[in-house]
């Protein structure tokens, strides 16, 4: 039984060792060729549809045991991706322009927009790893600014407001250990307020 032919030698450099997919050792020389010469031998890329991609990256992310939380997350990407491209019948079709579009419908905040674009791009880099995409057309878009306000400690006013509320001598000791460890102690003098 003859066996498939590979191509196993140094390109540019780098070691390359792939299949050549043929069983033909005159169409495997001119495949080698073809490399040498630069040029890439075309693979048409399965047709998945982004409903079939959608459901398929949800199953491994199940499959790959994430936190429930983050699961949601991503089963509403789902069901957003899917209300957005309801017409797209290859996923090919969800083009950056699309893409965009989809970010600017959505009127989230700027954190918000940032951890969904995350999944976005999480999402199409699955399909570029199984070969349903040639790119990622979500790596192109850039994540928007989130400014982050500096929180200032207490003042040394504001600390004895805030001990002055303890009501025995274990609130106290609460507190001053909130206050020396560096953890919050707002929560606790709104509640107390």
């Amino acid at each position: 039984m003859p066996v498939r032919l590979w191509a196993t030698w140094t390109l540019v450099g780098a070691p390359y060792r792939k299949s050549l997919k043929t069983r033909s050792f005159e169409k495997a020389q001119q495949l080698v060729r073809d490399l040498e010469d630069g040029i890439q031998p075309k693979e048409a890329p399965r047709t998945v549809t982004l409903k079939n991609a959608l459901d398929a990256f949800i199953v491994d992310c199940e499959s790959r045991n994430l936190n429930q939380s983050t699961l949601r997350k991503y089963r509403s990407l789902r069901d957003n991706l899917n209300t957005h491209f309801p017409d797209a019948s290859h996923l090919s079709e969800c083009e950056i322009e699309g893409l965009r579009e989809f970010r600017q419908q959505r009127k989230l905040g700027p954190r918000t927009a940032a951890k969904e674009l995350e999944r976005i791009r999480a999402f199409f880099g699955f399909c570029v790893e199984n070969g349903w995409l040639q790119a990622n057309p979500a790596k192109a878009i850039k994540a928007p600014q989130a400014r982050v306000l500096p929180r200032l400690p207490f003042s040394e006013k504001e600390i004895q407001k805030i001990t002055a509320k303890a009501i025995d001598d274990r609130e106290l000791a609460f507190i001053l250990t909130l206050r020396n460890t560096g953890l919050r102690t707002a929560a606790f003098a709104s509640s107390r307020a």
